[in-house]
């Protein structure tokens, strides 16, 4: 599927591969190269954040650095909520829903209140000099989501009988491990990030309270940013895995929520929505594997406005395996694909509208 591709991406929110793209380094026309590494000196108490903007609300991740914690170690906190339109694509009986009726595709929208709160500890394991940063970290990390659901009574969610469509509470815990090494260079990026973490939300972590939530999942995503020979063209491509568990006893299930996403420390649009030109959140199957390819041509100055802009010709692919809820005869594994071109522009380094 070729999409001429029109949206407003936020970074940490709705485009992973920009995720990453965080330091306070001053760039310079060389590129940066290895450094020696030392330990990291004991940080004064200081309190950094981050806004991730959201189409009707915002997050804030806050780095709490304190004298008495360990070299390279922080508190991290994130809070955040919005009003947003969820989508589920499922037919009544389970199987993946599809139209070219937009009156029908509107019966997948409905209204959602989504907010959250994540307290824990990150832990540097390697500091990098040049980059005034751990290019190696650990994290554990206690979440908790409050989701408030508002469909129509005609809505696909409602039609298909889905359990916990109106309030649904999820804690979970969440362990991991990081490496970056993405800096600002030529205009663009360079560097890898890696990161392999899991997510465990039992039903005895009060996930019976609101809703019949028990899941584990184990997600890895690597993502590699290049400078290509011309000064102006950069290659970047994610590669994200996502594996869910859960549902152990009769009384419980994986929770819809968490069926529609890829996890991780910045989780994103689940294989619909990952892969560019499908709607969020489609094929919610328990296995999924994304790969989203960029070739990025960074475009001139306008004036001395403080906007950034490119050319962006993608190819995304994917591959799903295990609906749950899906009947056995119906199409419960497959691949899908989409490339595209379109224009950037980054205003501020707040947000992008493509």
């Amino acid at each position: 599927m070729f999409v001429f591709f029109a949206c407003i991406l936020f970074p940490l929110a709705a485009e992973e591969i920009d995720t990453n793209i965080t330091n306070d380094t001053e760039t310079t026309d060389e590129q940066v190269g290895p450094s020696e590494m030392t330990e990291a000196p004991a940080p004064p108490f200081f309190i950094g954040w981050s806004p991730t903007l959201r189409l009707f609300g915002a997050n804030i991740d806050l780095s709490i650095h304190l004298p008495v914690l360990a070299p390279q170690q922080y508190i991290h906190v994130r809070a955040g909520g919005a009003w947003e339109t969820s989508q589920y694509h499922r037919n009544p009986d389970g199987s993946l829903f599809s139209s070219e009726n937009e009156n029908d595709v509107a019966l997948a929208n409905y209204p959602q209140i989504d907010t959250i709160f994540r307290l824990g500890f990150v832990q540097g394991l390697h500091w990098n000099d040049e980059f005034e940063k751990a290019d190696l970290d650990c994290f554990a990390l206690l979440s908790s989501k409050l989701i408030l659901r508002y469909p129509d009574n005609d809505s696909l969610i409602v039609q298909s009988g889905y359990s916990d469509i109106d309030e649904v509470v999820l804690n979970s815990f969440m362990a991991g491990i990081r490496h970056d090494t993405v800096h600002p260079y030529r205009g663009g990026t360079e560097g890898d990030y890696a990161e392999f973490s899991v997510e465990y939300g039992p039903s005895w972590l009060a996930n019976t309270f609101m809703g019949h939530g028990d899941f584990l999942r184990i997600h890895a995503r690597m993502i590699n940013h290049r400078a290509l020979p011309y000064e102006k063209l950069f290659w970047v491509n994610g590669l994200y895995a996502d594996q869910l568990f859960g549902g152990w006893s009769a009384d419980t299930r994986i929770p819809l929520h968490q069926r529609g996403f890829i996890g991780g420390w910045d989780p994103r649009d689940g294989l619909g929505g990952a892969v560019r030109g499908f709607r969020d959140n489609r094929f919610d199957a328990n296995t999924k594997l994304v790969n989203a390819m960029d070739l990025r041509l960074l475009l001139p100055d306008i004036g001395d406005l403080p906007i950034q802009s490119w050319i962006i010709l993608y190819w995304d692919t994917g591959y799903y395996r295990d609906l749950e809820d899906a009947p056995v005869d119906s199409n419960t594994t497959g691949w899908i694909s989409s490339n595209g071109i379109g224009i950037a522009l980054s205003l501020l380094d707040l947000a992008t509208v493509c």
